[in-house]
């Protein structure tokens, strides 16, 4: 999976960042001179998947799944910076518009948890109490995550008062506040809803 930074760098480089299961790889020069690529690679653990940067573009956060764990880098050098576990199979990670919190999704236990991203440590967590789909034995993670709803897709609405969390075997979005996690609403999802995004544009049903 390939990230491009622009904006959120220190530096506004705007350099890419790639990410493989287990290993973190920061890649120099992609976009500019592919033969200038340089890449540093740090492990963090098991599963990294979720990847999200800090609004200042200080830290770069990573979740690994399959660890339990959530590992804090350095954008500039990817030196480790922090550490701590989080318990649920952390699978997506979003930051709140002013920093100081992280929401991350946990698909095996069917919470959201809030981090406090200063302390860098838990501050609570939210189960999503949602039936899942007739098949979701037969899905991805069915076989291993029982009746969880699987929460993956996790994006913060600009004002930083609410999320949407797409909960995969529940074919599902959850409106959360991220003031306590209360749910707000749940809007029906095709299947396996996972990949979100915010447009700036407003999208109105057509009357036709």
């Amino acid at each position: 999976m390939i990230v491009r930074l622009a904006g959120h760098r220190p530096d506004k480089s705007g350099d890419p960042l790639c990410l493989d299961t287990t290993r973190f790889h920061l890649l120099d020069g992609l976009f500019d001179d592919p033969a200038r690529l340089v890449a540093l690679h740090q492990e963090t653990g098991e599963g990294a998947e979720g990847i999200a940067v800090t609004p200042d573009g200080r830290e770069v956060w990573v979740g690994n799944r399959e660890a339990d764990t959530l590992t804090i880098l350095d954008p500039q050098t990817l030196a480790i910076i922090g550490e701590f576990p989080c318990r649920g199979f952390p699978i997506r990670i979003a930051p709140t518009p002013d920093g100081k919190k992280m929401l991350v999704s946990a698909a095996e236990s069917g919470e959201v948890v809030v981090i406090d991203a200063k302390q860098r440590q838990e501050i609570f967590r939210r189960q999503l109490d949602l039936s899942t789909a007739a098949d979701a034995s037969t899905r991805l993670f069915g076989d291993r995550f029982g009746g969880s709803p699987v929460p993956v897709g996790l994006v913060v609405a600009p004002d930083g008062s609410s999320a949407w969390v797409a909960a995969t075997q529940a074919d599902a979005v959850v409106v959360i506040a991220t003031a306590g996690l209360r749910v707000l609403g749940i809007l029906e999802a095709g299947k396996e809803p996972d990949g979100m995004a915010l447009s700036p544009v407003t999208v109105r049903p057509s009357s036709n």
